[in-house]
């Protein structure tokens, strides 16, 4: 039986095929802005309009911050059987804040 695989991309057009979800798991680089609570349990998660409108209601009420900063990089982690979140330490993942590299 081989290694799980673990697969990182900034493609985010890439199609993951699901043996790859169910034998591993693929990570991303991303920004996790905050929570939004309250959003209607009849939200279209379709129309991107309707999403934008209750992001950017967010932003005005301070909820959301308008630009993201180092702070709010995460990696996603998915799978066939979970999701994590890990946030980004600089110590850990010191290529994400060094421009250097």
């Amino acid at each position: 039986m081989e290694a799980p695989r673990n697969d990182e991309t900034n493609d985010v057009t890439q199609v993951v095929p699901p043996d790859r979800l169910v034998e591993g798991y693929v990570r991303k680089q991303c920004q996790l802005l905050g929570d939004i609570h309250n959003v209607p349990i009849a939200l279209d998660i379709g129309n991107r309009t309707q999403i934008l409108d209750i992001v950017d209601n967010a932003r005005r009420q301070g909820i959301l911050p308008w630009e993201p900063s180092n702070e709010h990089s995460v990696t996603l982690s998915l799978s066939a059987y979970n999701a994590k979140i890990m946030k980004n330490d600089s110590e850990v993942w010191p290529s994400l804040y060094n421009k250097e590299h």
